[in-house]
């Protein structure tokens, strides 16, 4: 009978297993086309370090606290290159794997009610506040961090299980410490395991051990102090290659950040229940006063907690999934981010708000029925603490029956009662599975995807700049341009914004504003590679080769390992050895030359323009060493000298443009304006005679003369 029944369960358990990779493999097919997204151009696109699977070292120390999602990465680039697909199947395995996990979890929890940890798995794979966590793939560090963390979670069970031998035990346990530092590895929140751990062993196991006395509860304890060395090293990594515990260049007064988080929890709770207006990056304002509304939020979070602590003594399953929840979204809501609220993170969390779902469905439709059965722990002959490691057998747990007597397994007069339950479950699970499918769909395409986020965040700059993004992919280049100025007129100092706006004009040989925009850039973030890339290649489109090579070899040195920057600067430099060979040829050198000057003139009108008075004339006085006949050129480095207050040096280049062009008006007027400015009214009024002889029907020019001949 026995081996009857534990058979029956081996099949349901397949056979719910079979189930979560169904429903996962369904609702996440149309993920696996989607392309790569926001931050993976920077984590997996454009990062060089991985596409060397050979040194596996320099990999790990790239991003020290991604370590494990970052050689995924490069175990992905060696097989799939930079095809999305493999990166989408990998994370998609890994959500999978996670759904599978919690099932196990839970089936060792609730062993008399297999629905729980089934609907729980099935809610989990299914909702869509997770779509973000499984189809971004940058989020992949987040899926792993919790493969591993639920891993050890079953480890740390199957530990504590007295039916394996001691060096079975001793297996699991090291084990278990394995897969915690990968999880921590992988993502540091990881780092909430063995408070989890703790949380899980007075909700379900060790009631008892109040009586214990302090050296006794201390030695029974002591097998977690792996877990808290493991923490103080993760520390201790991100300090010596960050620099920082916590971030290192971003900071929020605490004060702030925590009545933010108040109100970002609430939001965070209100989208488990019903997950509408789903947001890849969601602009939320920042809390600076204890205002009603935080009052009312922080009452709510703290009757939540009241209710934990209440339910603790006789419903603890419902203690141990609220407080799941707020242990695992601890990391992100206690240390101050750049984003205040995220979805991805809720992944783990959302693993206690399946499970507090379907316990309290069961609660509902299903009164009357334990929901985890304290003689598991007696069929299973767990040990207390002090016997975790021990050899000799442990005295008998003090709770080993139901409080009706009953000792009943599996399914046997569940059935009866489950048909309404059944079909809650199931609608529930149906408006997630669509919902995701849905979301996924967004997801399919860069416009779609920051199409829908501006529309939900209007004042979002970056949502702004990445439908630039999009718009630039698919060569839309005046939406482009109108997103790029929108994130700029929502946040003027957007840094990429403007290097990218700069980029497309620049693109479209629009050299003035596309330098002033990746110089505008540069002095916001001087660090920004990618704005010296972009204006290398701005000058080298101008013919600007010394200059290309400058700016490349700036982006070079802020980004040494992106062999597309060396690259493009080797090639640069052997334009530049070719052009220099053309230059002894005195026909090629005429039309070099003249390219040059023109070149050098639209620099210093750039400069002219923002009152860069230096560089101006720098860049004038080249044009002009290149072609002495650049009139342009020799009008501006005059209205240069004019404006620095250099009279002579300017009357100088005004004369010399008349002289080659008599009829050239401007320079007319400003010879005439600098004659006036130095008070030499003679001088002044015969040039602008001569200049009405030009333009005699000139308003302007006439009033000047009335004034000068008074």
């Amino acid at each position: 009978m026995k081996s009857e029944t534990e058979n029956k369960k081996k099949r349901l358990l397949i056979f719910y297993t079979f189930l979560i990779i169904l429903l996962s493999l369904t609702i996440y097919s149309d993920s696996l086309e989607v392309p790569f997204h926001y931050d993976d151009q920077m984590a997996i696109v454009t990062n060089y370090s991985i596409r060397h699977l050979d040194n596996i070292p320099k990999i790990l120390l790239s991003n020290p606290t991604r370590a494990v999602s970052n050689l995924s990465f490069s175990l992905n680039y060696y097989f799939c290159k930079l095809e999305p697909f493999g990166y989408h199947l990998v994370n998609l395995f890994f959500h999978i794997l996670n759904g599978i996990l919690v099932y196990l979890i839970l089936n060792l929890i609730f062993t008399s009610i297999p629905l729980i940890p089934f609907v729980s798995a099935l809610i989990f794979v299914s909702h869509p506040i997770n779509v973000e966590s499984v189809t971004y793939i940058s989020s992949r560090a987040g899926l792993m961090s919790t493969t591993f963390f639920l891993l050890s979670f079953y480890l740390f069970m199957e530990f504590r299980n007295s039916d394996f031998s001691f060096n079975k035990k001793i297996l699991f346990y090291f084990l278990m410490i394995f897969s915690y530092i990968l999880s921590v590895g992988s993502k540091e929140i990881g780092i909430t395991l063995p408070v989890v751990l703790i949380l899980y062993e007075f909700c379900f196991f060790n009631k008892n051990e109040q009586a214990l006395s302090w050296f006794s509860a201390f030695k029974n304890k002591i097998f977690y102090l792996p877990f808290f060395a493991i923490i103080l090293m993760a520390f201790i990594v991100r300090y010596y290659t960050i620099g920082s515990f916590f971030h290192p260049t971003f900071t929020r007064n605490p004060y702030v950040n925590f009545l933010t988080q108040i109100n970002v929890t609430i939001s965070y709770i209100k989208l488990l229940f019903l997950p509408v207006n789903l947001n890849v990056d969601r602009h939320f304002p920042l809390t600076t006063s204890f205002n009603f509304t935080t009052l009312c939020f922080s009452g709510i979070i703290l009757f939540i907690f009241c209710l934990a602590f209440i339910c603790f003594k006789n419903r603890s399953e419902i203690s141990f999934s609220i407080l799941w929840f707020f242990i695992t979204i601890s990391p992100t809501s206690v240390i101050p981010l750049e984003d205040v609220m995220s979805e991805r993170w809720l992944y783990l969390p959302s693993i206690g708000f399946s499970i507090f779902l379907s316990m309290s469905l069961y609660r509902i439709f299903c009164r009357g029925r334990p929901l985890c059965r304290p003689s598991f722990w007696a069929d299973r002959n767990v040990r207390p603490y002090f016997y975790a490691f021990s050899r000799s057998n442990p005295p008998s747990p003090p709770f080993i029956t139901l409080p009706d007597g009953r000792q009943e397994v599996g399914l046997g007069g569940f059935l009866r009662k489950i048909p309404f339950i059944t079909i809650v479950s199931a609608l529930i699970i149906l408006f997630f599975s669509i919902d995701t499918y849905q979301r996924n769909l967004v997801w399919s395409d860069w416009i779609s995807l920051w199409e829908d986020t501006v529309k939900k965040s209007p004042l979002n700059a970056r949502a702004f700049l990445n439908l630039g993004v999009g718009y630039e992919k698919k060569e839309m280049f005046n939406e482009a341009i109108a997103a790029y100025r929108r994130a700029i007129e929502i946040e003027p100092y957007h840094v990429k914004a403007h290097a990218n706006l700069g980029t497309v004009f620049s693109r479209f040989n629009n050299f003035r504003d596309g330098i002033r925009e990746l110089e505008i850039a540069i002095k916001i973030n001087p660090e920004l590679d990618a704005a010296y890339f972009n204006l290398g290649t701005t000058y080298k489109k101008m013919g600007l080769l010394d200059e290309a090579v400058i700016e490349y070899e700036k982006a070079l040195s802020l980004k040494p390992d992106d062999e597309l920057i060396r690259r493009v600067l080797i090639k640069v430099i052997k334009q530049r050895e070719v052009m220099n060979e053309e230059m002894k040829d005195p026909v090629k050198a005429k039309e070099i030359k003249k390219k040059l000057s023109d070149s050098y003139y639209n620099l210093g009108a750039i400069q002219l323009m923002d009152n860069v008075y230096n560089k101006a004339e720098d860049f004038f006085k080249k044009a002009l060493g290149y072609n002495n006949s650049n009139i342009m050129a020799k009008l501006n480095l005059g209205n240069v000298y004019y404006l620095k207050g250099e009279f002579d040096e300017a009357i100088k280049e005004f004369k010399e443009v008349v002289k080659t062009d008599p009829k050239f008006y401007k320079a007319y007027w400003n010879l005439g304006l600098v004659y006036k400015a130095k008070g030499d009214k003679v001088n002044a009024l015969e040039v602008f005679k001569k200049y009405s002889k030009v333009e005699p029907e000139n308003s302007v020019l006439k009033k000047e003369i009335e004034d000068l001949s008074r």
